[in-house]
């Protein structure tokens, strides 16, 4: 009873995160794959697959008690969120409207 009521707790705190943090992911591969067609749509919901499946056996793992619920419903959200920012750097240091804004700073007249 007391570890079904932790799960449903982190359950209840990691979900919210989670819709922010797949945007955190989804936003910058969408601006990455632009000009792919619907390259971005279909990666970003391969990914938000990926995250549910992720959570689902979490989810599972934390009820079994074999990991702790915090691990267990929270490292889909982490995971998401170290692709996302790698995500959101390889967008900003390769993507030609990004390039224009550090020319910007970096001639001297």
């Amino acid at each position: 009873r007391k570890r079904s009521l932790r799960n449903e707790f982190q359950k209840r705190l990691s979900l919210p995160f989670a819709c922010v943090i797949l945007i955190w992911f989804c936003a910058p591969l969408g601006l990455w794959t632009r000009s792919k067609g619907f390259m971005g749509f279909v990666l970003g919901l391969a990914m938000i697959f990926v995250y549910y499946l992720m959570f689902t056996v979490g989810q599972i793992m934390s009820e079994r008690g074999t990991v702790n619920p915090i691990v267990g419903l929270w490292w889909p959200n982490v995971f998401l969120l170290i692709a996302g920012c790698f995500i959101y750097y390889l967008v900003i240091s390769e993507h030609s409207a990004f390039k224009s804004f550090n020319g910007f700073h970096g001639k001297k007249k």
